[in-house]
């Protein structure tokens, strides 16, 4: 009888800890019903609440070694399996609720990635209204989306529309510290409009994250001809060649601003790889009269 009790009282305190266990966690099962958490943090709710914690309550309750034995198997109270049974119809409900949870978000990410295209579609219609809305949807399912963050974004850039993109591109980056198209961005509106001190440090930061994209350095290389900084201008349109030899804008740029440092070397040489890739360029004449003017 004292052993019966003794195993009673270990079931109970068991089943305080799996309650006090499945209270805490409740709230977070609820949420993911009305939330659309990201992918990482469902994986956190799922290991928190499967085996890893309430199964290795569960397996404290193997409570066979505290019952008398009687012709050689042991006993269990009524009460200590009804709490027993229980406990297993516990685990299997919320069992149940994550496998819910996996369903959803599988189908939450399919149709996120639906109506991202959907809203890619009508950008490419002229549709700009209508893809705003679908841009805001695929975010209503997944608020750390990051493509549709950047399509949303670049729909208000299109526009003009300098501060909600501004807003977007910089919540993005608090999303993701080495996002260097974000900065990107922010240096181009900054450019845009004439605060060339801002587009020089987002330009900056964005090449210090991403040194192998031409366009960063040619974006910054403007903005440095824009300040009427030519060497440091001519420095970074040269690093834009590097990377894309062949484009017509950054030999153009380059034999531009090597005219304007009186820089006639240079200038010749990327003169004469302008007139092969680019023959029909309509500067070509008059980068040939100001060649002539330089020593």
């Amino acid at each position: 009888m004292i052993l019966d009790f003794t195993a009673i009282g270990v079931i109970i305190a068991c089943l305080a800890i799996v309650v006090l266990i499945i209270s805490k966690k409740f709230p977070i099962i609820a949420a993911i019903d009305t939330e659309n958490l990201a992918k990482h943090k469902q994986d956190k709710v799922k290991s928190d609440l499967m085996e890893e914690r309430l199964k290795r309550k569960l397996d404290i309750l193997n409570v066979r070694k505290y019952f008398p034995k009687k012709n050689g198997e042991p006993t269990r109270s009524p009460l200590v399996l009804r709490m027993q049974t229980f406990l297993k119809n516990l685990e299997k409900r919320y069992q149940k609720k994550i496998d819910e949870v996996d369903e959803d978000m599988v189908t939450a990410d399919k149709n996120k990635l639906l109506i991202l295209n959907e809203a890619k579609t009508l950008v490419e219609q002229d549709k700009e209204g209508e893809a705003e809305q679908k841009y805001i949807e695929a975010i209503s399912l997944d608020t750390h989306f990051e493509e549709a963050y950047h399509g949303l974004a670049d729909l208000y850039l299109k526009k003009k529309d300098y501060d909600h993109a501004k807003e977007i591109f910089s919540y993005l980056i608090k999303l993701n510290a080495h996002d260097d198209a974000s900065y990107e961005h922010l240096g181009l509106i900054a450019k845009s409009q004439g605060n060339l001190a801002e587009a020089e440090k987002d330009y900056l930061q964005s090449i210090s994250l991403n040194n192998q994209v031409a366009g960063y350095h040619a974006d910054l290389g403007e903005v440095y001809r824009l300040k009427g900084e030519h060497d440091k201008s001519l420095r970074h349109f040269l690093e834009a060649l590097k990377l894309e030899p062949n484009n017509p804008r950054y030999l153009d740029e380059v034999i531009s601003v090597a005219i304007v440092l009186n820089n006639g070397e240079v200038a010749r040489r990327y003169y004469e790889k302008l007139k092969e890739v680019n023959p029909e360029n309509k500067k070509l004449n008059e980068y040939k009269k100001a060649l002539g003017k330089l020593a």
